[in-house]
């Protein structure tokens, strides 16, 4: 439904559930929306992934839409391998922290990331997670000024899945 073969899909409904509108954000591809959050201005930020690159791994993918689920903004964000992103939290009116998995030249592997975005998708700063075999965050939450995740490792057997956590101040 929509561009591609899948793509981020909006639905508007008012109190009672009743449908009001429908919008669908992607490219020729596939793209998956895996969290969102409501902006301060009733907006809406989406984060996932498309695969709708010139090698057809996966990007990272953003959409900033205002309360009619019009587009403010679009960013792809990735590499030449897969790279995710799997969760979102607001920190104020115009911060965000955002997580998921992107691959590592300097390693690699893939590793688990944390950003802080701005509500105008400025990049503030990127923190990475995994220093041997592949790291990969599922899910976020702040708590008492932290941020803690969660997500899976095989460092320790690349064959076999181990939990991670985190706790980033």
């Amino acid at each position: 439904y929509g561009n591609g073969g899948y793509d981020y899909y909006l639905i508007k409904t008012d109190e009672a559930g009743n449908f009001e509108w429908e919008k669908t954000y992607g490219f020729e591809q596939w793209e998956r929306v895996n969290d969102a959050v409501m902006t301060a201005d009733t907006g809406i930020l989406m984060v996932g992934e498309t695969n709708s690159t010139i090698n057809s791994n996966t990007d990272m993918y953003l959409v900033r839409t205002d309360q009619n689920g019009d587009t403010l903004w679009t960013k792809r964000i990735g590499t030449e391998f897969n790279d995710k992103l799997t969760s979102i939290h607001t920190l104020d009116d115009s911060t965000y922290y955002v997580a998921g998995s992107m691959y590592s030249a300097d390693s690699l592997n893939i590793k688990g990331c944390v950003m802080k975005l701005h509500d105008n998708g400025t990049v503030l700063w990127t923190k990475y997670y995994g220093n041997k075999g592949n790291t990969y965050i599922n899910d976020i939450h702040l708590h008492n000024s932290e941020i803690v995740g969660v997500g899976y490792t095989d460092k320790y057997h690349p064959s076999r899945l181990y939990e991670f956590y985190f706790r980033l101040d």
